[in-house]
């Protein structure tokens, strides 16, 4: 029987450790996407076989992320069947969120009858990590134009990571990024609010985090995150009144925090238009695909249970009355 222990700040190094070690490269498989919409998410995790496994509220019901190993002995297949046996014992649906692509066929393979379902506005953005630091060849020629143009018109502005001691420089561009904020939906205001609530992990080794200081003022703003082969970014802030700051920021942040990754995943666009224009123009290499996966049974196929009678034994549906 998988026993589940809440994801938070006590168990946060615990977590991240694991998190290093996915090989999916989807942002919600890591530390700091559970940390961030944690209010929302409630994720809880246990260790089977081996493998770590996530559960999460979604849309108000939980839902498994697909397990990965974390220890040399892993069995993922066993660890799927603790998951069903677990959701049967406890009488509750047997579902997956952010099920990676490349995987939906080992569920269908266990369990024929499934509906699945791909939300557009949640798959993410990936890249080649090489790509980002050089910006080279025709197709980002637009990229270097913008960071010749920001770095000739503010030649002092230096790209560095940041730590505790920036404390001060992080709280002032806080206040001035969200004085000049201008999106007024929930999302965006709510997506705001959770990425300062990150702040507390600046200088933290399970986080990366850096941006530009100008003159004594910190004018941008990165957190991300290494799990496996890619480098996650949580955050990406930058004043607006720097014109050409977002591309440099991008590529500079790229040279100082992924030499050692092969990709980066710029996460979702939530459905805003903005961010979906800006993300694809930076040339995706893949848009990766997050599966929803309900495992249904037989019943679901019957409109209704029938009625079955002998002399002795009345079969029928157990109802409200």
């Amino acid at each position: 029987m998988l026993t589940f222990t809440p994801i938070d700040e006590k168990n946060a190094e615990e977590l991240a450790s694991y998190y290093s070690l996915c090989p999916y490269r989807i942002s919600d498989y890591s530390l700091g996407l559970k940390m961030m919409w944690r209010y929302m998410l409630g994720s809880e995790y246990t260790v089977a076989h081996g493998c770590l496994v996530v559960r999460s509220k979604i849309r108000g019901r939980y839902a498994f992320d697909y397990p990965f190993a974390v220890k040399k002995d892993a069995d993922i297949l066993a660890a799927l069947s603790d998951m069903a046996d677990f959701c049967s014992e406890n009488f509750l649906p047997f579902e997956f969120s952010a099920v990676p692509r490349e995987y939906v066929h080992v569920i269908l393979e266990r369990y024929p009858n499934v509906e699945t379902r791909v939300f557009r506005n949640y798959n993410d953005y990936l890249y080649d990590a090489s790509d980002f630091a050089e910006f080279a060849g025709k197709r980002y020629a637009g990229q270097r134009n913008h960071v010749r143009k920001f770095r000739a018109a503010y030649p002092d502005a230096v790209f560095r990571a940041l730590t505790q001691e920036d404390a001060e420089l992080i709280h002032a561009f806080r206040e001035r990024f969200t004085e000049e904020f201008h999106k007024n939906s929930y999302g965006a205001k709510n997506e705001l609010e959770r990425a300062w609530r990150m702040l507390r992990y600046v200088g933290s080794p399970m986080f990366r985090c850096g941006g530009y200081v100008l003159r004594g003022e910190l004018i941008s703003f990165c957190l991300a995150e290494k799990c496996g082969d890619t480098l996650v970014d949580h955050i990406e802030k930058a004043l607006p009144d720097y014109e050409g700051i977002y591309p440099a920021m991008v590529q500079d942040f790229a040279r100082m925090f992924a030499s050692d990754v092969q990709y980066i995943n710029r996460e979702d666009d939530a459905g805003d238009r903005g961010l979906r224009t800006s993300k694809t123009q930076y040339q995706p290499i893949e848009i990766l695909e997050k599966y929803s996966v309900k495992v249904k049974n037989e019943l679901y196929h019957v409109e209704k249970i029938p009625e079955l009678e002998t002399e002795r034994l009345v079969l029928d549906a157990i109802t409200e009355e």
